[in-house]
């Protein structure tokens, strides 16, 4: 019996630059034909950043661990307004392919809390992550004990059948006692050590649920922070500050 498709979500894609966003990207990609109904995206270029960079004698860590002088006040500016063109021209496109409605916008502020406010009115938020190499081969849906809401599972479905990935579910459950389906963890500090650990494709969280785990901006900055790829929140807007 063939599964009744799912429904469609306004996605809006967050991220801090281009490179971020291009995982995040290519995953809304994947799923135009699925799942999108609109795209929206957002730069957030975080004040601090910018902040600090136009002082006098910073310094950038590069990839390798050489130490480079930070870019001036001129050519910071001159870098984001690249990163929003690239940014910008790339979810239009996508939309163009796709024949989507689409919409973009700059904020800025910090990371979490600036993106989930920018989410009010989207069903999704889709949290991009800097490519990095590494097998890819799951997808991850952090669930409340008493199971995901049927939106969460269905999504987390439908990415795991985008990506041709595996769909595993975490929670957090009393003696961290493990089912056939779920792996389950006493705390949340080795639910997230076993996720950093997981190379996922994907992870999919609903910051809503009142059951949890996670409700909040600062457990979400956490996910994100562990997670190394894009994660997909559904809820975001109601995340506590």
């Amino acid at each position: 019996m063939t599964a009744a498709p799912a429904a469609r979500k306004r996605i809006l894609i967050g991220a801090p630059s281009y490179a971020d966003a291009r995982t995040a990207l290519d995953l809304a990609a994947r799923l135009a034909d699925s799942l999108v109904a609109e795209l929206g995206g957002v730069l957030l270029e975080e004040a601090l950043v910018g902040e600090l960079l136009g002082r006098p004698g910073q310094r950038l860590v590069s990839r390798s661990g050489a130490l480079l002088p930070a870019p001036s006040p001129e050519r910071l500016r001159a870098l984001v307004e690249s990163d929003v063109k690239a940014f910008r021209d790339a979810l239009r496109d996508m939309a163009a392919l796709h024949r989507q409605r689409w919409s973009f916008e700059r904020r800025r502020g910090e990371l979490i809390a600036g993106l989930c406010e920018a989410a009010a009115g989207w069903d999704i938020l889709l949290l991009g992550c800097a490519a990095r190499p590494a097998p890819r081969g799951r997808v991850v849906l952090v669930a409340p004990p008493a199971g995901a809401a049927d939106t969460a599972r269905e999504v987390s479905r439908v990415i795991a059948r985008a990506l041709g990935a595996e769909l595993v579910t975490l929670a957090l459950a009393a003696g961290g006692t493990s089912g056939a389906e779920t792996l389950t963890w006493a705390d949340e500090t080795e639910l997230l050590r076993w996720l950093s650990r997981a190379s996922a494709a994907a992870v999919v969280v609903d910051v809503d649920a009142e059951a949890g785990p996670f409700h909040s901006q600062a457990q979400l900055r956490q996910l994100v922070e562990v997670a190394r790829c894009p994660v997909v929140v559904l809820g975001a807007a109601g995340a506590r500050a």
